[in-house]
């Protein structure tokens, strides 16, 4: 049996039904097996349990560990501190277990963001995307540390771009650093690593010069460029 749209979005819900359902990708055979399996029943509540309150994927991504190790270096069970990682999810020792722990419920994690820096988000977002995808449709065989250049790109680029949503203007010099790296790397790649290929790379540091404009005209207005509602 092949995952569904309704399957999949079961998964991505934070009801208290869908909680550590429906973990197949093309399949949904295992979680039949193994007891992870559940159909949509209600309205899906998207998102996670504990509020997470940052665009930053990185934090994204570490943030239900760190409250895990914060419950492996306060319970005093030597036993808890190494089964705390492999228990399901919700599971936490008894000696912790009253401690505060925060629970989204329905609470949001709303902003009113303008358009202009929506949009700058959009472009640069869909640019990167771009610049992936025509590197892989025209390379036949890179090099082994182009991959790992084009990873740091994606990883940098979406670093920076959730960093602008932060609501602190001193995390923007992260998106200016971006763009001159990737304006001198475009300059180098179309003089150095690809000769034939000069005018590509001017062309995308002009991109990357044209986006330092828009950057600072951004930066440059007077009015808050978030407003967040309670």
């Amino acid at each position: 049996m092949l995952i569904t749209p309704s399957l999949h979005r079961v998964h991505h819900g934070q009801n208290d039904c869908y909680i550590d359902k429906n973990h197949g990708g093309v399949f949904i055979i295992w979680d039949q097996l193994f007891g992870t399996y559940a159909v949509e029943r209600e309205p899906v509540r998207y998102g996670v349990t504990t509020p997470v309150r940052t665009f930053d994927p990185i934090r994204l991504q570490f943030s239900w560990w760190r409250l895990l190790w914060a419950d492996a270096v306060a319970t005093r069970s030597w036993w808890d501190k190494l089964r705390l990682w492999w228990m399901p999810t919700g599971w936490r020792p008894a000696d912790v277990r009253d401690r505060p722990w925060p629970k989204m419920g329905d609470e949001l994690f709303q902003a009113n963001y303008p358009a202009s820096l929506k949009l700058y988000a959009f472009f640069q977002f869909v640019a990167i995307n771009a610049l992936a995808l025509c590197f892989l449709a025209s390379v036949k065989r890179a090099a082994v540390w182009e991959p790992w250049l084009l990873a740091l790109v994606i990883l940098f680029g979406c670093v920076s771009l959730g960093l602008l949503f932060e609501g602190r203007r001193g995390l923007w010099r992260l998106e200016f650093v971006r763009l001159l790296a990737m304006a001198a790397l475009a300059l180098s790649w179309g003089m150095w690593l690809a000769p034939g290929q000069w005018l590509i790379g001017v062309v995308l540091a002009g991109l990357c010069a044209a986006s330092l404009l828009w950057l600072a005209w951004l930066a440059s207005r007077p009015a808050p460029l978030v407003a967040s509602t309670p």
